[in-house]
C-alpha cells in the first residue's frame, strides 16, 4: 500500500512531465531552421494532419497491446503506466521534431527525400500485418507459453518503454512529424494541437481499456477497422511514393 506522500509525489512528477512535454514540443520543434518548403509535395491542412496523426499515433493500435501488457497489474499501476506512456510519447515526439528538422537542414536533406522515406515506411509497416494474416506465424508451443507466463510482467520502466516505442510512437509517426514541420514551420501549432489531442485520446483509451474490450462486439469491430486502416495505409504509402517520384521527374505527371 503506497503512502499518501508517495502518491502525491507521483502526481506532481506526472504533472511536471506533462508540462515539460507540452512546452517542449512547440519550443523545440522551432529550434532548427526550416529547410526549403518549395521542394515539398504540398502543405497539408489541419484536417489532414489530424487524420494522419490519429492513424499513425492513435488509439486503435494502442488498445490491445496495453491490455496484453497489463493483465496482472493493479489498477493504480495501470493508470500510472498510461499516464507516463502518454507523457513520454509527447516528449519523444518533441525531441524527434527538434533533432529531425535540425538534422534535415544540417545534412541538406530535402523534404521530398523524407516524403519518399515516409511512403516506404508506411507501406512496409502497414503491409506486414496483412502478410501475417495471409500466412499466419506458427503458434507457440505449450512449454514456451508457460515459460512466458512464468517470466512475469515487465517492470514499470520497461513497460513504459515498450509501450512508447514503437506502439505509440512508431517510425512513420516520427517521420510524419518531422516532415510536416520541415515543410512549413508555421504548421507547428497545428501539429502540436493534433498530437496533443490524439495523446489525450490515447490516455483515455488506456485508462478505460479493460472496459472497452469487455463490451460486446468491440473486438470484432477493432479487427475490421484495423484491417481497413491497414489496407488504406498501404495505399497511402504507395501514393506518397508515386507522388514524390512525380515531383522528382521520375514519373510523368497525370494528364
Amino acid at each position: 500500500m503506497r503512502s499518501q506522500n508517495e502518491l502525491t509525489m507521483l502526481r506532481w512528477c506526472a504533472i511536471g512531465i506533462g508540462i515539460l512535454a507540452m512546452l517542449a514540443f512547440p519550443l523545440l520543434a522551432c529550434a532548427g531552421e526550416p529547410v526549403n518548403r518549395t521542394s515539398a509535395l504540398y502543405v497539408p491542412e489541419f484536417s489532414q494532419i489530424a487524420t494522419f496523426v490519429f492513424v499513425m499515433l492513435g488509439p486503435i493500435k494502442v488498445l490491445v497491446p496495453f491490455v496484453a501488457m497489463t493483465p496482472y497489474m493493479k489498477i493504480s499501476d495501470r493508470r500510472k503506466l498510461a499516464l507516463f506512456a502518454a507523457m513520454m510519447s509527447l516528449l519523444a515526439l518533441a525531441l524527434a521534431a527538434t533533432i529531425g528538422v535540425s538534422t534535415l537542414h544540417g545534412w541538406s536533406v530535402s523534404p521530398v527525400a523524407l516524403q519518399l522515406a515516409l511512403g516506404i515506411i508506411i507501406f512496409l509497416t502497414a503491409l506486414n500485418p496483412i502478410l501475417r494474416q495471409i500466412a499466419p506465424a506458427p503458434t507457440a508451443e505449450p512449454a514456451q507459453a508457460d515459460a512466458a507466463k512464468l517470466a512475469g510482467a515487465p517492470s514499470m520502466r520497461a513497460a513504459v518503454i515498450q509501450l512508447v516505442f514503437p506502439t505509440i510512437v512508431p517510425p512513420q509517426g516520427v517521420a510524419l512529424v518531422i516532415l510536416v514541420l520541415a515543410i512549413d514551420p508555421t504548421l507547428t501549432a497545428s501539429m502540436v494541437a493534433a498530437v496533443g489531442l490524439v495523446m489525450v485520446i490515447n490516455l483515455a483509451v488506456m485508462l478505460l481499456a479493460q472496459r472497452i474490450l469487455s463490451m460486446p462486439g468491440v473486438g470484432l469491430a477493432l479487427i475490421m477497422f484495423g484491417n481497413v486502416l491497414g489496407v488504406l495505409q498501404v495505399a497511402l504509402g504507395v501514393q506518397i511514393v508515386i507522388s514524390t517520384l512525380r515531383v522528382l521527374g521520375a514519373l510523368a505527371p497525370l494528364g
